[in-house]
């Protein structure tokens, strides 16, 4: 079967290679397949942002790349869709020991057209032939005046990606026109209206020297008026000291938890939510072979000696994975000194609650557990974003909750990935 992919030969022989080896695996074993085709994709889009001449950051992932050849309006919409399938079936593939050959053959397919097709669009832009895929060279000083991310590894978001300015000006230009062209003619009516009301006061008249001064008295009516003293602004209020959950050390945890990221093998990312990147939070997930029966749990203990009054966080399934339906349900327990403070109830994929505020004063030994019932293609990854602990107040009006949790990064997006290892 690997004559079916010859034609990639003539430009890019490693795509062909590995096209060949998608074709004679998918019987014998169809993740692996997959596998090799999304890394085709993933090369064959590098090469079309190039024939394209877009520029992006480094590090970008496959969604983004997608999104960024979407954005010209030169890739037919089947062509992305079946880029799109590809990504999908190499998510799904994961949950799978040797995976689906019905799915593996309809993924093959696509793969070629997607090859044909790029090998059309190269030649039409008389691309020079280059045997190694491409890759997207980082420009320089892009994030100069944002926080560094903590992992060479680490998903950036979408929204942070910036056009350069030729670019910006080719996809835009008769919009920038136009623009320049409304705000000139207001400021011609805003100057017209200026010497309108100008010419139409008299000027004031200057006084006439050839007058002697007046000698009658000043009017008794007349009162000097005293300045207004302007109120002197209440200072801010002095932040409540607090932790990040993570960086306290369980007293006892498990396979599956995660504080501040996700740092398998599988899967070096932040924790995302709602579409925000999260750079502090507590990851967790039952494996779904552990789950003998419909359900497990797993549970983690903190020791926090009374120290601290409230827990704030976001929950959610994170969004680093394609999930549906057939991923089961999740629950999360807290118990603060074996009393229950907070339950979720058992949700799917879809919940996401923002600023949950949990009491916690007086407890000495804070307990997390996580219960999931697996569906046919695994188990949920569960995220408290953002989770911090307030100490406990010393001044003498008592305690107050705070209001919310810190946001979370604004740049949403990263592509999914397979589930961390245990």
């Amino acid at each position: 079967m690997s004559s079916e992919f010859d034609f990639l030969r003539i430009k890019w022989p490693k795509m062909a290679a590995l096209a060949a080896d998608a074709s004679r695996l998918v019987e014998v074993s169809p993740s692996s397949a997959i596998a090799s085709m999304r890394t085709f994709c993933e090369w064959a889009a590098d090469i079309a942002l190039d024939i394209y001449k877009v520029q992006v950051v480094s590090g970008v992932t496959q969604m983004e790349k997608l999104e960024a050849l979407q954005a010209t309006g030169r890739v037919p919409a089947e062509i992305l869709q079946k880029f799109h399938n590809i990504r999908t079936a190499g998510n799904d593939a994961v949950h799978r020991a040797l995976g689906d050959p019905e799915t593996a053959r309809a993924a093959l397919q696509e793969t070629k057209e997607i090859g044909q097709w790029l090998f059309r669009e190269s030649d039409s832009h008389a691309r020079p032939r280059d045997p190694s895929p491409i890759r997207r060279v980082p420009i320089e000083g892009l994030y100069a005046d944002e926080e560094p991310s903590r992992s060479s590894g680490m998903l950036e978001s979408r929204h942070s990606q910036r056009m350069r300015p030729a670019q910006f000006f080719r996809q835009y230009a008769p919009q920038v026109v136009m623009g320049g062209g409304v705000l000139l003619i207001i400021g011609i009516i805003v100057l017209v209206i200026l010497l309108v009301s100008r010419c139409s006061n008299p000027s004031r008249q200057l006084p006439d020297d050839s007058i002697g001064p007046s000698t009658s008295p000043l009017s008794t009516g007349l009162v000097e008026e005293t300045p207004t003293a302007e109120p002197t602004p209440a200072p801010s209020p002095t932040p409540r000291p607090s932790v990040w959950f993570e960086t306290l050390d369980p007293s006892s945890d498990f396979t599956g938890l995660y504080l501040g990221k996700w740092d398998s093998t599988s899967m070096d990312a932040n924790f995302q939510l709602d579409g925000r990147l999260y750079e502090h939070g507590i990851g967790m997930f039952v494996p779904s072979r552990q789950i003998t029966d419909d359900r497990g749990s797993k549970s983690a203990t903190w020791a926090l000696l009374g120290k601290y009054d409230t827990l704030v966080f976001d929950l959610g399934a994170d969004q680093n994975w394609d999930y549906g339906q057939n991923n089961g349900y999740f629950r999360i327990k807290i118990e603060a000194d074996d009393k229950e403070v907070y339950n979720s109830g058992m949700k799917d994929y879809q919940f996401f609650e923002e600023n949950i505020t949990v009491d916690v004063r007086g407890c000495n030994s804070l307990k997390i557990t996580i219960t999931e019932q697996k569906g046919d293609a695994g188990t949920l990854n569960i995220v408290l974003g953002n989770a911090r602990l307030y100490e406990v107040s010393t001044a003498t009006g008592g305690t107050s909750a705070p209001t919310g949790t810190p946001g979370a990064s604004e740049t949403p997006g990263a592509s999914p990935s397979p589930t961390p290892a245990p």
